[in-house]
């Protein structure tokens, strides 16, 4: 992408490295059209390796959105020729449906008008050979420009709901083992909220070591915004490493390029090309990657456009998801309800919220928040099992049962809702009940060993010792966490040992 910088001396500057549009991809379409709704074009960029949508995040500014229809030739009015006027600028734009390499855009056309506010004529040559001219139509709108009409239809654009846009796509997520040089952390891990740098240097490296000096100065000018990491390249003689760290102060946490680390940044086989920066937003996620030294001005006003970005919803479901998965739980519950204040009412996010929260053993208010998810969607079988474990739990295993029934109903044979009913059935004494459900876990998942388990021991409380025993060397044959199941089957075969003849 080129900027004309200077118009006058036809002078064009390639800016896509400095809009994030250089994609390492074997590009084939690119078509500029307003996806989310707000009045400037965004971009659909199609490769041979992926689909790509850009949102364009650019300040507002006022445009005009054009739609012909002719009524005296086809109805799209393709090939008709748009003149637009707005104070001293004139742009001229012509109705197609394809424009590059298999690409087919939008019909209407875009007029950006910058700080203009009015627009002085439109005037439009159809297909057919007429002329018409529109005087001072709104702007800010899309216009229905109909042939042999005297005045112009003008309707908002259609935007997705707030809170609905989506954040950059996750390409990776800041969350990676890795071997300290010194005493510290011994994971690369996003935090919410904080944008993050990963630097990979070298000391026998005249570049990578001539970058440190801006990075410092960077990181003392965000201060605690934003977070630095260093990994170094070598791995064995890590004396003049320390050495470098020391002499030019590198402060923040430093970590050894080990091959777990170097796969996780460089793929299979990867080699950490030195320098090599990573740079990841407040949400964890990689925004741009530096292959050659850092250019101090851009990596500052990269990291200060983070802070002019909306929040959306996706990302703060996103982050407390990262949470969960480190059992971060709190921090979780932070942010989905962050998200809750944007875009309230959804079932899968009380769904998660309700699942934190039972980690924590906050039981009441996991079951406040899974009665919420089965309330916005009383169809999820999975919201309606979780709450009949967090009612169980609270000692209310009839309430459980009824609860794990429904939502075999509404999701069918599960055997981990099996398994809990059949243990919140035992809890309530009720053993054939219990019965029924282990054998009925055992046949939609003859591999899970917690069903034989239960299936064993509910025998062995029934005094079917025969079919117990059978039960419990199952689960001892497929193994996992079945040390209880173990424990009663030696019992249980030492017994009957004990009562056989002799």
């Amino acid at each position: 992408m080129y900027l004309n910088a200077q118009p006058r001396t036809g002078r064009f500057i390639d800016v896509a490295y400095a809009l994030g549009l250089d994609f390492d991809d074997d590009g084939r379409s690119a078509i500029p059209v307003d996806i989310d709704g707000d009045g400037d074009l965004d971009l659909a960029l199609l490769s041979l390796q992926k689909l790509s949508l850009v949102l364009n995040t650019s300040p507002p500014a006022h445009f005009s959105r054009l739609r012909l229809k002719a009524r005296n030739s086809e109805p799209l009015a393709l090939g008709a020729v748009v003149t637009l006027v707005a104070g001293n600028s004139t742009q001229r734009d012509y109705v197609r449906i394809v424009d590059g390499f298999m690409s087919q855009v939008p019909a209407d056309l875009h007029f950006g008008l910058g700080h203009r506010d009015r627009i002085d004529r439109i005037d439009v040559s159809w297909p057919s050979g007429q002329v018409q001219s529109w005087l001072s139509p709104p702007v800010d709108c899309l216009l229905i420009l109909q042939e042999d009409a005297t005045a112009a239809e003008a309707s908002p654009l259609p935007r997705w709901p707030a809170g609905s846009v989506l954040g950059a796509s996750p390409v990776k997520a800041l969350q990676t083992p890795a071997a300290p040089l010194l005493a510290g952390p011994a994971t690369l891990l996003a935090e919410p909220g904080r944008a993050t740098v990963v630097n990979f240097w070298d000391p026998e490296s005249e570049a990578s070591m001539a970058e440190i000096p801006g990075l410092l100065r960077i990181r003392a000018e965000f201060g605690a915004d934003v977070r630095f990491d260093g990994v170094c390249r070598e791995q064995k003689d890590l004396e003049p490493v320390c050495a470098a760290v020391k002499a030019h102060s590198m402060t923040y946490p430093q970590f050894v390029a080990d091959a777990v680390l170097l796969k996780a940044f460089f793929g299979p086989g990867g080699a950490a090309p030195v320098p090599a920066t990573f740079v990841f937003d407040p949400a964890g996620r990689l925004r741009r990657y530096y292959s050659r030294p850092v250019n101090e001005e851009e990596l500052r006003a990269l990291l200060a456009s983070f802070g002019a970005e909306a929040v959306s919803v996706s990302d703060l479901d996103g982050q407390a998801a990262q949470q969960v998965l480190v059992q971060n739980y709190e921090s979780a519950l932070e942010l989905y309800a962050r998200a809750e204040e944007i875009a309230p009412g959804s079932a899968s996010r009380w769904l998660n919220r309700g699942f934190a929260l039972l980690e924590l053993g906050k039981l009441e208010e996991a079951r406040a928040a899974f009665q919420r998810s089965v309330s916005l969607d009383p169809l999820d079988a999975q919201a309606v099992s979780n709450l009949g474990t967090v009612l169980t739990r609270m000692g209310s295993p009839e309430q459980g049962i009824d609860c794990y029934r429904k939502a075999l109903e509404l999701g069918g044979e599960d055997a981990r809702t099996l398994l809990n009913l059949g243990n919140a059935a035992a809890m309530a004494k009720r053993l054939p009940d219990a019965l029924s459900a282990f054998e009925r876990a055992c046949a939609a998942e003859p591999g899970e060993a917690r069903a034989w388990a239960g299936r064993g021991k509910v025998l062995m409380v029934m005094g079917r010792i025969d079919e117990s025993i059978q039960a419990l060397r199952r689960a001892v044959e497929i193994g996992g966490d079945v040390e209880e199941a173990k424990g009663f089957l030696m019992k249980l075969e030492a017994e009957k040992k004990r009562k056989s003849p002799r």
